[in-house]
């Protein structure tokens, strides 16, 4: 860093215009709020408080004489983890070209946030966040589409009100909780995405009306488990359930070998896994597909698990998805992407399943409580392990920082047993036994 002469004898801080010298003047140690002026770059500044927090701003000036006044305005987090310094230089020249045409920017961004609807902040989160699964988006969009863009759609995004959205959700919920919390969802997710995105050195949305309402329908806890007789019956029902294809069985069986939601089974890609024919046969989930997006999930194979899934894959004559969809796709702007067979299809496919089986209140989700649960009474797996199996987070300063073992032996070994015992109890069927009144033959001899 330098020091620069400016008018009157007066000096300021200026820092080189490289992502480097941002870096260190982003990381120093102060006492009291500095400012670093980026060398060769008009109005474009770094402020650097305590708390060590850097900002980029851009410093102009607006009208003449008396009227002339200073305005200073924040583009963005500078430093490790925030804005490169490419991007700020460039958000900060297009501050001053509309400057120099006597244009206000912060006044003209307010100005275009206003005439940004809902509807279309929902389009630029569709067009631009690749964060979020474009299933998820698709599902949200069916939501709004329906229950919200009648009525709110066209308004300014940042001019809709909280208690509007409240009455919208009340609406909802009255003819169904879970759709209320699916709108929740997409209202709550699309503020939130907005608020991170700049557009002209302001953020498309600085308020988000949905935090203070809260999700509308919370679920109550569920315990549901099935016994080892359930289990069996449920295990044997797959193949008897004869409006059930191959592939949706295998996916249900997948999901009860494995302990995997039917979404992340359903969606298994070709190059997820890993030597199928080793003794050590791995299925590796991408952090994208899971619901604690944070990591990835891997999950050793058991025999059985193996098994299904080597024979789905012939069966999906190429595809790159184990479990490809029967129609063509879904259509993404021109192009149509392939599909893998849907999450509702493997929810309506198992009610019907557990209708045959005679079982009452069971869901496909239901199979994650009954492998831990079966492990941990039974002895078989310690509570790291369950977590790794269920791709819980870890607890406490340990499993967060220091932690970071998979387990695989241990989750392996606890898999093969279970899947050992679904096996072995859904081979035991009453039904077969001979009737009381039939007297085994004894052997001669």
């Amino acid at each position: 860093m330098t020091q620069s002469a400016e008018r009157a004898g007066r000096s300021r801080q200026t820092v080189k215009a490289n992502d480097l010298a941002v870096a260190k003047i982003a990381r120093t140690k102060i006492q009291k709020q500095a400012e670093w002026y980026v060398e060769g770059e008009r109005g474009l500044s770094i402020v650097v408080k305590p708390s060590g927090v850097a900002t980029y701003y851009v410093r102009y000036q607006l009208g003449r004489g008396k009227k002339r006044r200073q305005v200073r305005h924040a583009l963005g987090r500078a430093g490790e983890g925030g804005m490169k310094l490419a991007d700020a230089r460039s958000k900060a020249k297009g501050f001053m070209s509309e400057v120099a045409t006597g244009l206000d920017p912060v006044a003209q961004q307010a100005a275009r946030d206003a005439s940004l609807t809902f509807r279309q902040l929902f389009e630029e989160r569709c067009r631009l966040d690749t964060e979020t699964a474009p299933r998820t988006l698709d599902d949200y969009r069916m939501a709004l589409t329906k229950d919200v863009f009648p009525d709110l759609g066209n308004r300014p995004a940042i001019e809709i009100k909280p208690e509007e959205f409240a009455a919208v959700l009340e609406g909802i919920e009255a003819r169904a909780k879970h759709s209320a919390h699916k709108v929740r969802s997409a209202l709550g997710s699309t503020y939130r995405w907005g608020q991170t995105q700049w557009r002209g050195g302001a953020r498309l949305v600085v308020v988000n009306p949905v935090v203070g309402i809260g999700f509308m329908h919370q679920s109550e806890p569920r315990r549901r488990t099935l016994s080892d007789d359930e289990l069996g019956k449920l295990w044997r029902a797959i193949d008897a359930t004869e409006s059930v294809t191959e592939p949706v069985r295998d996916i249900i069986r997948l999901a009860i070998l494995t302990g995997q939601r039917n979404s992340e089974v359903a969606g298994a890609e070709l190059a997820e896994l890993k030597g199928l024919d080793t003794a050590t046969p791995r299925w590796d989930i991408p952090a994208r597909r899971m619901k604690r997006k944070s990591e990835n999930q891997h999950v050793p194979l058991s025999k059985q698990a193996t098994k299904v899934f080597a024979r789905a894959i012939e069966n999906a004559n190429g595809s790159t998805y184990v479990f490809p969809g029967v129609t063509q796709g879904r259509r993404y702007g021109k192009d149509w992407r392939q599909e893998h067979i849907g999450q509702e299809t493997v929810s309506r496919a198992f009610s019907r399943v557990a209708a045959q089986a005679g079982l009452s209140d069971a869901r496909l989700h239901d199979m994650r409580k009954c492998i831990t649960s079966w492990l941990a009474e039974h002895g078989h797996a310690s509570s790291d392990v369950l977590d790794a199996i269920l791709h819980h987070g870890k607890k406490g300063v340990t499993g967060t920082h220091y932690n970071f073992a998979l387990y695989e032996k241990q989750v392996r070994k606890a898999l093969q047993t279970w899947a050992d015992h679904v096996g072995q109890i859904g081979r035991q069927d009453d039904a077969r036994k001979a009737p009381a009144n039939v007297v085994a033959m004894a052997r001669k001899g």
